[in-house]
């Protein structure tokens, strides 16, 4: 089991979830979060931040290793947050255009 308390989480980036999440997006982010263990409130938080459309720059170190599922549903996130990054990319060309 890892240990979440370490880390300081901190908002990195905005981004507007309703544009960039799909259903299916949506559900595998609650998913995570049903699966996580009990000590993991810093981890649900965050998870949470992405369900409000912020992203946080320690999201994908908190991946788990103890189980093959989980490990999956975090691969399944880092595609999800791919889109969220892409998202936040093009918004920041379009200011700067």
């Amino acid at each position: 089991m890892r240990n979440y308390e370490r880390f300081e989480f901190k908002p990195l980036e905005r981004f507007n979830r309703d544009e960039v999440f799909t259903k299916e997006d949506t559900s595998l982010v609650l998913k995570i979060i049903n699966n996580l263990p009990s000590d993991s409130r810093e981890v649900e938080n965050v998870l949470y931040g992405l369900l409000d459309g912020y992203l946080y720059e320690e999201i994908m170190s908190l991946v788990p290793s103890n189980t093959d599922t989980e490990f999956l549903n975090f691969i399944r996130l880092g595609r999800v947050l791919d889109k969220v990054e892409d998202s936040i990319k093009k918004v920041r060309n379009n200011l700067v255009v």
